[in-house]
């Protein structure tokens, strides 16, 4: 059974991107150009994160939330400057290290932050990043971005 709601045409077009480079491996049709989201099917979604992990699947995209809002993840890249919020703290920082996915980054500012000396390794677990030693929420934002 297709899960709905289908996904709308124009993020199809600009965020899953059928057939290019960048292809989300989340995206499913039983039918194109309808398209529904794989990451609303735990059994299609478990296939395909073990293809993944197996490095069998074609699309290696991981480019939105999913369903409900759809929101697009930002993949950050090594050398890119941000703003690190984490227990009730704000700095400036930039990534030093980040995996081809973006989703395990190595951090480095010039301060201590919740008891980090310049440096805070972070990985991202269902759309939010969490510090590897308390697991606590860090919140990265480009710098025209307002701190929650």
């Amino acid at each position: 059974m297709t899960p709905d709601p289908l996904i709308p045409a124009e993020h199809v077009e600009k965020i899953c991107r059928p057939g290019q480079p960048g292809c989300c491996a989340f995206l499913a049709s039983r039918q194109p150009p309808e398209y529904f989201c794989a990451k609303a099917a735990p059994d299609l979604l478990r296939a395909i994160q073990s293809r993944l992990a197996e490095g069998t699947m074609g699309a290696q995209g991981d480019n939105c939330s999913g369903p409900p809002d759809y929101k697009i993840r930002r993949i950050w890249k090594t050398g890119e400057s941000l703003r690190i919020v984490f227990q009730d703290s704000t700095v400036e920082g930039y990534v030093v290290l980040a995996s081809t996915n973006g989703r395990s980054l190595m951090l480095g500012f010039e301060t201590i932050l919740g008891g980090y000396a310049g440096m805070m390794p972070v990985l991202e677990e269902q759309g939010v990043f969490r510090d590897l030693i308390t697991r606590s929420t860090v919140t990265l934002l480009d710098h025209e971005d307002r701190a929650p």
